[in-house]
């Protein structure tokens, strides 16, 4: 029986990111283009519930699902570089990610395109003491326009 359902889940699993990738390149590429080039002003994250920061970890939490954020149509024809810095929590009993908080960012659209994205990434989750544990992590993201 563990086996049927496994065929199933990860279909299923697998329909769900992609879909979730789907909705983030459109929620970026919907903004004008004073929103898309808007400064984003730099933010203290405030975050709830039960978690360790990364440097506490016996074990970082590892990246198992990273695609590379949807690049802006606007700044790819710009070619327009820039960066944006999330933090966010892995969460321990599934690798997902949530609370995800901009902290910093060139511009709206880099900071929208980077949460977006890194709502659809899966983590091996932090370790402390031998157990998985929610984690805090913070994630650097460098939007390198190239031809």
């Amino acid at each position: 029986m563990k086996k049927t359902a496994s065929f199933v889940l990860v279909p299923m699993v697998l329909a769900l990111i992609a879909l979730a990738a789907c909705q983030s390149a459109s929620s970026v590429n919907k903004l004008s283009k004073e929103e898309l080039y808007a400064p984003y002003a730099e933010q203290q994250p405030v975050f709830t519930g039960d978690y360790i920061s990364v440097a506490d970890a016996d074990v970082p939490p590892k990246p198992a699902y990273a695609p590379p954020p949807v690049y802006p149509a606007e700044f790819k024809k710009a070619a327009f570089s820039g960066e944006a810095t999330v933090d966010l929590i892995v969460l321990a009993d599934s690798g997902m990610t949530t609370q995800v908080q901009v902290v910093k960012a060139t511009n709206q659209g880099f900071a929208i395109a980077a949460a977006d994205r890194l709502k659809t990434w899966r983590y091996a989750p932090a370790v402390k003491n031998g157990k998985h544990v929610n984690c805090l992590i913070r994630v650097p993201l460098d939007f390198n326009y190239v031809q």
